[in-house]
């Protein structure tokens, strides 16, 4: 057959690549070359074995085919548990994982090239295959189900890029004990669907990959993605999930379909921070999951102050390569840089951390973290409003002796955030809350209006917004918010969801309440404020034992707070709610 001459002809076409190659080569271009090298000749050898042959290898692709279906199947899953092996020996973030797909179609024939969809829906199988893993079509299963003792899971009918009907997909289950766990697996994800996509571009950065065991540049790499979110956040035209929500999947193995569909997301960010003296290694990469393509890759290599030029240059990027319009005021918020102090940053990082526990040890922590940021840099918003947002906290539930002094100090350094940076959705949101024990319920509500208005995209800002609306007597609007924010950060945290019981509580749901308490306490028991509300509840109800013996527990867990701090606790402009929440705990056993 002349080399221009095209024809036509029924074969099984294999496609292969390598997943998270671009990440790879940014960690190491050397070792991840020569391990592809090794890995291409397994991949030859095993294709000649089953009488095929490689059509082509651009890349980190393989492209092959052969006469036999059954042979193409055999040989896919020969290599693959080859590659497990030798990827056994390997530390994790150095094991390189191959997808392939095997499909049986028609293909044009030109020279030694194949064209056609029966080649390119053997790319689009690739791209469903699980990391390690084997994806046919149903042409592949029909004909090799019977002849090789290999077991197959439906995945159903997928919609694949740039194909007209969708496509039956199998996954080949080539280890042993697998075929009965994926059994149970499909049951589980039969059940569990994930949220509707929004209209609007929507995205989750997961957390980097550190590949450092020093708990130092774990700090590092979460400080990169939390700042990139924050901005991300001020964007009003697009749904970007919150960090709880994404640091769920930290230091595990993750396929980004799956993180896209749990999440309801249509694009998924990833990447990598290393951290060698004062030089910075940082991949990312921007990931639409339904076919696995990049829409954008990077790798930058700068010294350790360039960290806040290269988040800024992140986060443009994904607004870009997204095509979303940003305002005017948006492009000035989404450049607002707080410090240029590398340390102070990293302090402010490690604070957040410990404050986000509740308990009096942690806090102290989060406030010398926090005030150590402000002898660095002095002009440093976030550092100033941390501070306020545990003075507050310590104040409300009694953790300082007194409790006034530390809402006074709350205030007074909310008042110094907000001059340093009137934007600050911490310094907002400080502000917001110390207008409430003052009873200034108007102002704390103009306060977070504009705390919302500034960070559309925050789930943060809205439930500290829900907090002002349930305590200026507007419950139902504070359980949308709550709610809404829950879509931005579906695996939210136990804070969101005490605030969603208090705002439950408000509402006239008792039960609702302690519903959702109870299953925070099942988390965390002794989380103080949880069982202080719960302990109220339970009074009100009339449930005197059980109110008695969660008191029992209060008692243990803060055994300095009294009747006189029930005000500063159940802030309300319902003076009613508040004396009968009072009266309920005394009755359950809290002393004077």
């Amino acid at each position: 057959m002349a080399s221009s001459e095209v024809q036509r002809k029924l074969t099984a076409i294999l496609c292969a690549d390598v997943v998270g190659y671009s990440l790879l080569m940014g960690e190491d271009e050397k070792a991840t070359l020569r391990t592809l090298t090794e890995y291409r000749q397994l991949f030859a050898d095993y294709i000649e074995k089953f009488r095929g042959r490689v059509v082509n290898a651009p890349g980190d692709s393989i492209l092959a085919e052969f006469g036999s279906v059954v042979d193409a199947v055999e040989s896919a899953a020969e290599i693959q548990r080859e590659l497990a092996e030798r990827n056994a020996g390997l530390v994790e973030d150095r094991k390189m994982l191959f997808r392939i797909g095997v499909n049986l179609g028609d293909v044009l024939v030109k020279g030694e090239e194949l064209y056609g969809d029966g080649v390119n829906i053997a790319a689009r199988l690739e791209s469903l295959a699980e990391p390690g893993g084997i994806c046919v079509s149903r042409h592949v299963y029909d004909n090799v189900k019977q002849k090789l003792k290999l077991h197959f899971e439906y995945m159903g009918e997928q919609q694949v890029k740039n194909i007209a009907e969708p496509v039956r997909a199998y996954q080949v289950l080539t280890k042993p004990g697998d075929a009965a766990h994926r059994v149970v697996q499909a049951k589980q994800q039969a059940t569990k669907k994930g949220p509707a996509l929004p209209e609007r571009p929507s995205i989750a950065v997961l957390p980097f990959d550190n590949p450092s065991a020093d708990p130092s540049q774990a700090f590092f790499a979460d400080g990169l993605v939390e700042d990139i979110l924050t901005s991300l956040s001020k964007i009003s035209s697009m749904t970007v999930i919150a960090r709880n929500s994404t640091f769920a999947y930290k230091g595990k193995a993750v396929d980004v379909r799956n993180v896209a569909r749990e999440l309801g997301v249509r694009y998924v960010v990833e990447g990598s921070v290393r951290q060698g003296g004062n030089r910075l290694r940082i991949t990312a990469q921007l990931i639409d999951p339904t076919d696995g393509s990049h829409l954008w890759a990077e790798k930058y290599d700068r010294v350790v102050e360039d960290i806040f030029d290269i988040q800024d240059e992140i986060t443009k990027e994904i607004v870009t390569a997204l095509r979303v319009n940003l305002s005017d005021s948006e492009q000035a918020l989404l450049l607002n840089r707080g410090t240029k102090n590398v340390q102070a940053w990293t302090n402010c990082v490690q604070a957040v951390d410990y404050f986000l526990k509740s308990n009096p040890a942690d806090l102290a922590k989060a406030r010398e973290l926090a005030e150590q940021a402000t002898y660095l840099d002095p002009d440093y918003a976030l550092a100033w409003a941390l501070q306020g947002h545990i003075y507050w906290f310590g104040a409300r539930a009694a953790f300082d002796e007194e409790a006034q002094e530390g809402f006074t100090r709350a205030a007074e350094l909310a008042e110094k955030a907000l001059a340093l940076d009137e934007t600050h959705p911490w310094a907002l949101a400080v502000s917001m809350l110390c207008q409430l024990p003052l009873g200034k319920f108007d102002q704390s509500l103009a306060i977070g209006k504009r705390l919302i208005s500034l960070h559309p995209g925050s789930a943060d800002a809205r439930v500290r917004y829900a907090v002002a609306l349930y305590t200026s007597g507007r419950p139902q609007e504070s359980l949308s918010i709550v709610k809404e924010a829950m879509r931005l950060n579906p695996r939210s945290p136990l804070w969101y969801q005490n605030i969603l019981a208090r705002a439950l509580h408000v509402a006239g749901k008792p039960e609702e309440s302690l519903g959702v308490l109870d299953g925070i306490l099942a988390q965390q028991p002794d989380y103080f404020p949880v069982v202080l509300l719960r302990t109220g509840i339970l009074a009100r109800e009339g449930r005197d034992e059980e109110a008695k013996e969660a008191m029992t527990d209060l008692r243990r867990i803060h055994p300095n707070f009294r009747l006189a701090h029930v005000p500063g606790f159940f802030m309300s402009r319902d003076q009613e709610y508040v004396a009968a929440f009072t009266e309920a705990l005394r009755k359950a056993g809290l002393p004077e």
